[in-house]
């Protein structure tokens, strides 16, 4: 039963579900693709379920991603769909119990709410339990990116449930304290202590049934989705890699020829999904999406090309997902006993096929890895794929090793040829620049 995922409910979740799921809000999420599908299905023969328990069966996402994987725009998708999610529900009803950025994940370039039991009846008065969750989930890695420049995705994967609220308005300028929606969700928040905190929270919960009328539940709301609405990740346009594709050592017919090999490459092979490592602003994602692959990954680490890559995606309607992935150092396993979130490399572990273009060098000279632990990593991620050699009379390694002495005399194509065939059949290869770039097609052993 590893392909499919099932969900046990006590009885009290049990009937929060039920109240959801015959619910017409319910039917409009599921049929809108904002919400996962749920159907309660009799016991498939998992041991823990007691008599009074309910058995719910969603369908298997097969990609899943983190929070600090998203790039800014996702990571802005999710906290507006997760708003948006929370208003319609108030006004069906129902409330969302809880803000986990985890409870959302993106089939392409959408969010999807996978999370059905944090759903349940709205109780009229009770306050936003989970403001600060989505604080410190949403709100404040998007104010830390927008407002200062500072990439939220390493810290949120050291600290995991997001960015903490006062870590953040120790950084604020003091013109941002004169923003509203930071002084009522960042800057006051952060100034109460822990008991403070608590304290308000538990007169909160005694005092529902005068509490906090659903109108400024929803003002709040509103509040919140309109600033959201406004950030824009600054200085990502300035980023390394950015405009690639427009500024990269590449003629324009070598850039066409690269284009005809992935074209070629899908629509000969018909992977199903592919990873792209150093997918830079998706070019080369969106041919494969367009000539057959159903499901593309990207993998990069630059803000300004996962930025363009997310717009490309959305723009063309493909079926890429850009994942910001320092390449040297991607998301391992980690939470309690290191298994709460799996390594990206594990989640990844469906793909058909891997495409690696102008990557290898980046690994080998840029970060020094060893060129057959670079070239053995890049073929494990799929059963065939394309993977490009520069060779280090290239402008690009040139201008690399200006300033740095060359450590790297195992650097060259006869060594790469070696160690690609280590790993895998080389079928072909095809030359597809001036300076002797090369890409190779193999197939995994």
């Amino acid at each position: 039963m590893d392909d499919r995922v099932f969900r046990v409910l006590r009885p009290v979740a049990k009937e929060a579900f039920k109240a959801l799921h015959k619910s017409a809000f319910y039917k409009q999420m599921v049929d809108s693709g904002r919400l996962i599908d749920s159907k309660s299905i009799p016991n498939p023969g998992l041991t823990s379920v007691k008599k009074d328990d309910l058995v719910i069966e969603h369908p298997v996402i097969p990609l899943i991603s983190y929070p600090y994987e998203w790039p800014f725009l996702m990571l802005k998708a999710a906290a507006l769909h997760h708003i948006d999610l929370q208003i319609e529900a108030l006004n069906a009803g129902f409330v969302l119990s809880d803000a986990s950025a985890y409870n959302i994940q993106f089939k392409s370039n959408s969010p999807i709410f996978i999370d059905v039991t944090s759903i349940r009846p709205y109780k009229d008065g009770e306050p936003w339990l989970a403001h600060h969750q989505f604080c410190e989930s949403f709100l404040a890695p998007l104010v830390l990116q927008a407002r200062l420049g500072v990439s939220y995705q390493s810290w949120y994967r050291g600290n995991m449930e997001g960015i903490p609220v006062p870590e953040v308005s120790k950084l604020l300028r003091i013109r941002d304290y004169f923003s509203p929606t930071l002084l009522s969700h960042i800057v006051l928040p952060a100034t109460l202590s822990r008991k403070e905190k608590r304290n308000l929270r538990l007169t909160a919960v005694k005092n529902a049934s005068k509490g906090l009328p659903r109108s400024r539940y929803e003002a709040i709301l509103q509040q919140l989705r309109h600033f959201i609405e406004s950030l824009s990740p600054k200085g990502v346009e300035a980023s390394t890699w950015a405009h690639y594709s427009a500024e990269n050592t590449y003629l324009p017919h070598e850039t066409k020829q690269k284009l005809s090999v992935v074209s070629s490459f899908c629509q000969e092979y018909r992977p199903t999904s592919i990873v792209d490592i150093g997918c830079n602003d998706g070019l080369y994602s969106a041919c494969a999406a367009q000539n057959g692959a159903s499901m593309v990954i990207g993998l990069d680490a630059d803000q300004g090309a996962l930025h363009r890559a997310y717009l490309r995606s959305c723009a063309e309607n493909l079926p890429f997902t850009p994942l910001y992935t320092d390449l040297t150092n991607p998301s391992p396993n980690q939470g309690f006993a290191e298994v709460e979130r799996r390594s990206l490399k594990e989640r990844l572990g469906f793909v058909d096929a891997v495409i690696a273009l102008a990557v290898i060098h980046h690994l080998v000279i840029g970060r020094n890895i060893p060129l057959v632990r670079a070239v053995a990593w890049i073929v494990s991620f799929g059963g065939s794929g394309l993977i490009e050699f520069v060779p280090k009379d290239d402008q690009t390694i040139e201008e690399m090793l200006a300033l740095r002495e060359d450590i790297f005399p195992d650097y060259t194509r006869d060594n790469f040829i070696d160690a690609l065939k280590r790993h895998a059949k080389i079928l072909s290869s095809e030359v597809v620049s001036e300076s002797g770039r090369e890409i190779f097609l193999f197939k995994a052993h």
